[in-house]
């Protein structure tokens, strides 16, 4: 028994990475037609099978991108299911590279799937979204309920704006306000370069009275 359990764990070990990947994708493709547990389920264990091998950092992004690309290609009504594998890989491998590699793209999928859903789908993608605190950065859901909002002003702001942006803000505005007081200040380039232009513009009006002053006659003269 335990020597049979050896060969097959060597047998799929040597299976190579573009094989692994091609029967991934023709399972989810076969099976993934609806948000079931046991499909969902059995291409999660799929997934911890790839874990175990050395090659899996390599195999992750991979299976992250197939995911990914089948979510965009389904009907509507399929892509419920593939953002219910997305969660379950994502929540079963806390400290594998998954949640990262889904949080990268995960406010513009989300985001796809809620506007293309009905009122039935959207309420339930907002269940699923309350329970991705402990998963997915703060940054990524607040700019994901940000999105969401974007196509419907009731959804509220679930994760508040991380301290980090908050802080770049209040920074680049210091910076435009100092920028405008630059711009007013009497120490300017600008400012001085203004002041020059009218202290020239004086200075040739004042000439001309003077010589009109000095000249009559020419001034008379000019004038017929």
């Amino acid at each position: 028994m335990l020597a049979s359990q050896g060969i097959e764990k060597e047998q799929n070990s040597a299976v190579s990475v573009d094989e692994l990947l091609v029967d991934f994708e023709k399972t989810l493709i076969d099976t993934l037609k609806a948000p079931e547990k046991n499909v969902i389920g059995n291409l999660t264990g799929m997934v911890d099978g790839y874990l175990s091998r050395k090659d899996s950092a390599a195999i992750c992004p991979r299976i992250c991108k197939i995911i990914e690309r089948r979510l965009n290609e389904v009907q509507v009504n399929r892509k419920l299911a593939h953002l219910y594998l997305m969660d379950s890989i994502v929540k079963n491998f806390k400290t594998s590279q998954y949640p990262k590699l889904f949080g990268a793209n995960l406010v513009q999928n989300f985001a796809n799937v809620f506007r293309k859903g009905d009122e039935k789908m959207r309420k339930k993608l907002f269940e699923l979204r309350k329970t991705w605190p402990e998963h997915f950065s703060q940054s990524v859901l607040h700019s994901l309920d940000l999105a969401v909002r974007e196509i419907d002003p009731a959804w509220p702001i679930l994760a508040p704006q991380p301290p980090e942006q908050q802080q770049q803000q209040q920074n680049g505005s210091n910076v435009v306000g100092v920028a405008r007081k630059r711009c007013h200040s009497p120490d300017s380039p600008d400012s001085t370069t203004t002041q020059q232009q009218q202290q020239h513009g004086l200075g040739e009006s004042s000439s001309r009275k003077r010589m009109s002053v000095a000249n009559p006659q020419a001034a008379a003269s000019g004038g017929d």
